[in-house]
């Protein structure tokens, strides 16, 4: 069986905090990239970014793709609707996602999203979201469940599943998350309300996070744990 069309790579980035490391892929990264890193003050959100661009160089050489050492030649534009694209690189589909200590990168040759979220909240408070974003029925769900911790669990498996199949589709997320259903047909979880259905996979990452991509088609993506050294 050949390898998947899609991967989903996930890295740590506590290892950043040393800081000849960071400097040293700090260096490795297209301009573009470095300007994103210096456009926050905020020690974590350096990090945060500087893993993620990281994350997309090695998902490219990973794939095969050739951007040799110019890696200026990696530019990104954008469509109206805000959804990054690379601009030379042919088919090549990608979607980042960062939350607390943990970055995603997913590449594929197809529509893709990915989200991931860290559980930062840790009381009931948090659930005014899902009142605010999720279905009655979903809303429902959530506070239903036994204890806080399986609420908080719930919501924030329905959030990064709702937010995946946005980022996919280049939407935001305003009067979208309450129009989205999320379906079991088969084995599958689905995502749909917005036009084309979503095909979603849960991700296995740290205690506390919550992470999910979402694929134009149904797929199961190679899912690539990666540490920074």
């Amino acid at each position: 069986m050949g390898r998947s069309s899609t991967t989903i790579y996930a890295a740590s980035i506590a290892p950043l905090k040393d800081a000849g490391l960071f400097s040293h892929l700090y260096s490795s990264v297209p301009s573009w990239r470095k300007a994103k890193v210096d456009s926050t003050k905020i020690e974590l959100e350096k990090r945060q970014t500087l893993g993620a661009s990281a994350l997309l160089l090695h998902g490219l050489r990973d794939r095969g793709i050739d951007i040799g050492a110019d890696v200026e030649s990696v530019t990104v534009a954008a469509t109206p609707q805000g959804k990054p694209y690379f601009k030379h690189l042919g088919p090549v589909e990608f979607s980042i996602s960062h939350s607390g200590e943990w970055v995603l990168c997913g590449i594929s040759d197809r529509a893709i999203g990915c989200d991931v979220q860290e559980h930062y909240r840790d009381d009931e408070s948090v659930l005014t979201i899902a009142k605010r974003y999720f279905s009655k029925a979903e809303y429902e769900r959530v506070v239903n469940e036994e204890t806080t911790e399986k609420r908080l669990l719930s919501l924030y498996d329905l959030w990064t599943m709702k937010e995946s199949y946005v980022k996919m589709l280049g939407y935001g997320i305003d009067n979208a998350f309450s129009r989205i259903q999320i379906k079991q047909e088969d084995d599958r979880l689905c995502a749909v309300g917005l036009g084309r259905k979503g095909f979603l996979r849960k991700l296995p990452l740290a205690e506390g996070y919550s992470a999910a991509c979402c694929l134009i088609e149904p797929e199961d993506p190679e899912f690539i744990a990666i540490e920074f050294h």
